[in-house]
């Protein structure tokens, strides 16, 4: 999207107005410069700038005019850095932050050109790029609250690369996947139970996301959703159907998003009911709140605070529910960092959790640390490759007959994925490897997981 197809077009010796309103008034070079840049050709624009740039590398004005220049020849990667270095060169240049803020919004880096188009305003509020800044800032807006640009709504563990597509009322996506699980029980070493260890299984996952109220209040959505999130699981090896899983989630959420102190923020609260069944038993429900804030401080990295508090109850878990019970609050508080380099085509994050556990019964009274380093890069061939590296440990404050239980856990993911047919219908192979060392023999386990799937998103 280019600024100029919100206002009338200018000529581009509008470039040269911070330099004098005068043609006259601009040194022998600039004059020259002018002169070509009158005639409307960007090649020959190019050329000039860059004799110019020969002579004097920090020119400000030729780093401009280039600048423009390659944005009508569509070239907006190198014009973005040009009229970067020249805002470093000359931080006054209020001409230099309207033009970034052109050419960031014609590359669909909306946030940032917003700050700058804001800071042309207060730096400069009698002038022209100001004026025209005023003509931009409502529809630029809109823009943002429209392209959902500022925000991933699946920003977190899974990472999806931020959309610039409308967002829709109505969102799902289904997996169907087969699994071979070398350790379906997570069962240690020397382990005296009876039974398969192994098995491949068939999974079925499903996620429906409905946004039945979208208004705007202050410049700021508020978005109320509700979601859907459903899980099965069927084991093979003899029908295992102490392993097979069927689990519902339902969900709610109000979003609200704006700006703290210039930056782009989102702050979600939510709420969830979770029911569980393995085998044909009922296994466990959990009442769950949710609160996240992101803050956006670039176009290219974001904050993300989260706190998730759950009461979980367990059908009949133990026969002695004040020392073995697991009922009780779980509590998890968190914060992640991500950076979206290469225009999103590389994500890093990083991430730090504390959880901790309050149960009825004092053996499953917890305490825990959790890191994360996770990675997605776009291939070529459209093929998308994620991977992430997790740490936890647990140390269980009350247990007994040894008191000093302490768990440790190493997980390994990664994936491959590809569109086919379509782009919303992706194939998946995937890959988990997950090694835990305790001091109690029986908590210590490895175990491998190798899936190949399917994904349609709508």
């Amino acid at each position: 999207m280019r600024l100029h197809t919100l206002v009338s077009p200018g000529l581009f010796l509008f470039t040269l107005a911070s330099v004098s309103p005068a043609l006259a008034q601009l040194s022998p070079t600039h004059q020259k410069l002018a002169y070509v840049v009158r005639e409307g050709d960007p090649i020959r624009t190019i050329d000039a700038a860059d004799s110019v740039l020969k002579q004097t590398p920090e020119d400000v004005t030729a780093l401009r005019v280039k600048a423009i220049a390659l944005m009508d020849q569509d070239q907006l990667p190198e014009a973005i850095s040009l009229l970067r270095q020249a805002v470093k060169i000359d931080p006054e240049s209020v001409a230099c932050r309207y033009y970034l803020a052109e050419a960031l919004a014609t590359n669909g880096e909306l946030a940032e050109s917003l700050v700058l188009l804001d800071q042309v305003k207060v730096r400069a509020p009698d002038s022209e790029y100001a004026r025209r800044a005023d003509i931009v800032l409502p529809e630029l807006r809109e823009m943002v609250v429209q392209t959902g640009a500022t925000y991933d709504e699946t920003i977190g563990s899974a990472m999806v690369q931020v959309t610039t597509e409308p967002p829709k009322r109505f969102k799902a996506q289904i997996r169907a996947a087969l699994e071979y699980d070398d350790n379906v029980a997570a069962r240690s070493d020397d382990s005296s139970f009876s039974g398969p260890e192994s098995s491949g299984r068939g999974v079925l996952g499903w996620a429906l996301d409905f946004t039945p109220l979208q208004q705007q209040l202050d410049e700021s959505p508020l978005t109320l959703g509700l979601t859907y999130d459903g899980y099965q699981s069927w084991h093979e090896r003899g029908r295992l159907t102490a392993f097979d899983v069927n689990q519902n989630i339902l969900g709610a959420y109000l979003d609200r998003q704006g700006e703290l102190a210039g930056l782009p923020y989102r702050a979600r609260l939510g709420g969830a009911w979770e029911y569980t069944q393995v085998g044909d038993e009922f296994f466990n429900y959990a009442l769950g709140l949710r609160a996240q804030f992101d803050l956006q401080w670039k176009p290219w990295t974001l904050t993300s605070l989260r706190y998730d508090y759950d009461y979980k109850n367990f059908s009949e878990d133990t026969i002695l529910p004040a020392t073995f019970s697991r009922d009780g609050s779980y509590h998890h508080a968190g914060v992640d960092q991500y950076f979206y380099l290469c225009q999103n085509r590389l994500i890093l994050g990083v991430g730090y959790a504390y959880r901790w556990a309050d149960t009825t019964g004092k053996q499953f009274e917890t305490s825990a640390h959790t890191a994360n380093i996770s990675m997605q890069v776009e291939l070529p061939a459209k093929i998308t490759w994620r991977a992430s590296v997790n740490y936890a440990s647990e140390d269980f404050n009350q247990y007994t007959p040894d008191p000093q239980r302490f768990d440790n856990a190493w997980m390994f993911s990664t994936s491959l994925s590809r569109p086919i047919f379509t782009d919303n219908l992706s194939v998946e192979l995937s890959y988990n490897y997950t090694i835990a060392d305790s001091s109690v023999a029986f908590a210590e386990y490895q175990r491998q997981v190798l899936g190949l799937g399917l994904r349609y998103r709508y």
